[in-house]
C-alpha cells in the first residue's frame, strides 16, 4: 500500500514536471511582452522586450473595443529568442499615413500555427501562465520619437546611479525617476538632462533617501519631461500621449550601505540585441506645448506631436523544484 502511494505521488510529480518542460512557455509564464506608451515620428512601435520560447510573431494590432483587433504589422520571433530587447515592428505604411495623433493599439504575441507566415486567422496570441501574451498601449505621432527603456534580465545592482538603457527626446529635457510607488505624482529620486535626440546608457543618480524610505530593492517609473530638468517649475512638463505619460519601469537592487555617497557608477547590464543608435541634433522650436521638427517621415510629410502636462519575467523556479523532487524520489526508490 505505501508502494502503491510513492509510485502515484511520484508520477504525478513527474508527469506534472514533464508538461512544464514540454509546454513551459505557456505555463510556466516563460513568454512575455513588455511595451509602454510612446510617440513615434516614422510608423515603428519599440518594444522594449520580448521573451519567446515558441516560434510566432509580435504583432501589432488595432484596439477593438478594449481587445485586440486588425493586426497592423508584425516581425517574425524565432523559437528560444529569449528576452530580446530593443524590437521594432513597423505599421503598415498606408495605415501610418492615415493615422491620427493618438491611437489605442496591442502588442501581441502570436505562435506559428498554420503555414509558414503570418496569418492572424491561424496563427493566434499565445497564452501564458496568466493569460494572453499582449499589452495595450497608446501609440502617438509627431515629427520626433519620444521613448524610454531601462528594462533589464535581473534588478540592476547599484550603489547609487542606475543606467536607463535608451531615451528619445522630442525636445530638449530631462529624466525623471520616482518610485513606482508614488504613481508618478510623489518626491523625484534623481534626473538627467539631456538635449531632444536618442541616448543610450544614460545614468542617473538617485539619492540616498529614496532606499533608506522604500528599502533596498525599489521599482522606478522613469519618464520624459520636455521643458528643463526641474519637474515642478513652470513649462516643465511630461509627454502625454493622451491621457498616458511616456514612461518604463525598473527593479533596482540597492548594494552597500543605505547611508553612502551616490557620487559612484555601476556597470549597466548589457543590452541584448539592441540595434545601434545614432542621436540626431534637428532644429526643434517649442511653443504653446507643442513640439515641432522638420524630419523626414516614410510621406515625406512635417508630423507634429502634442505634449501637455502627467510588465512579466522568465522564471524555471517552479520547474527545477518539481524536477529536483522527480529527482529526490527516484533517488529513494533506488537505494530502497
Amino acid at each position: 500500500m505505501r508502494r502503491s502511494l510513492f509510485d502515484a505521488v511520484f508520477c504525478a510529480l513527474l508527469l506534472v514536471a514533464t508538461v512544464l518542460v514540454v509546454s513551459g512557455p505557456g505555463l510556466a509564464h516563460i513568454n512575455g511582452v513588455d511595451v509602454d506608451t510612446q510617440v513615434s515620428a516614422d510608423g515603428t512601435v519599440k518594444v522594449e522586450s520580448a521573451t519567446a520560447l515558441v516560434e510566432g510573431y509580435l504583432v501589432v494590432h488595432r484596439d477593438n473595443g478594449g481587445s485586440p483587433g486588425e493586426a497592423i504589422g508584425h516581425v517574425p520571433i524565432a523559437e528560444g529568442d529569449a528576452f530580446r530587447q530593443g524590437i521594432e515592428i513597423p505599421v503598415d505604411e498606408h495605415i501610418w499615413a492615415e493615422w491620427g495623433n493618438n491611437r489605442t493599439v496591442w502588442i501581441a504575441l502570436h505562435r506559428e500555427a498554420g503555414a509558414e507566415g503570418f496569418d492572424p486567422a491561424t496563427d493566434p496570441i499565445h497564452r501564458g501562465f496568466t493569460g494572453l501574451i499582449q499589452k495595450r498601449i497608446r501609440l502617438g505621432k509627431g515629427d520626433r520619437p519620444a521613448s524610454i527603456m531601462a528594462e533589464t534580465p535581473a534588478p540592476q545592482q547599484t550603489n547609487g546611479t542606475v543606467v536607463v538603457r535608451r531615451v528619445a527626446m522630442p525636445a530638449d529635457g530631462a529624466v525623471v525617476l520616482r518610485p513606482t510607488t508614488t504613481n508618478g505624482t510623489g518626491s523625484v529620486a534623481g534626473t538627467r538632462s539631456l538635449r531632444a535626440g536618442v541616448h543610450r546608457n544614460v545614468t542617473v543618480e538617485v539619492r540616498d533617501e529614496t532606499f533608506a524610505t522604500h528599502g533596498r530593492i525599489v521599482d522606478f517609473a522613469a519618464q520624459v519631461y520636455v521643458g528643463g530638468a526641474t519637474p515642478a517649475a513652470s513649462g516643465v512638463e511630461p509627454v502625454r500621449v493622451a491621457n498616458e505619460t511616456v514612461r518604463t519601469t525598473f527593479r533596482v537592487n540597492r548594494t552597500g550601505s543605505l547611508n553612502v555617497s551616490i557620487n559612484q557608477t555601476i556597470t549597466a547590464a548589457p543590452s541584448v540585441r539592441d540595434p545601434a543608435v545614432v542621436t540626431p541634433t534637428p532644429t526643434t522650436t517649442q511653443s504653446n506645448n507643442t513640439i515641432s521638427t522638420r524630419a523626414p517621415n516614410r510621406s515625406g510629410s512635417t508630423l507634429s506631436a502634442t505634449v501637455t502636462s502627467t510588465t512579466t519575467g522568465p522564471g524555471f523556479g517552479v520547474v527545477i523544484t518539481l524536477l529536483a523532487l522527480c529527482l529526490s524520489c527516484a533517488v529513494y526508490r533506488l537505494t530502497r
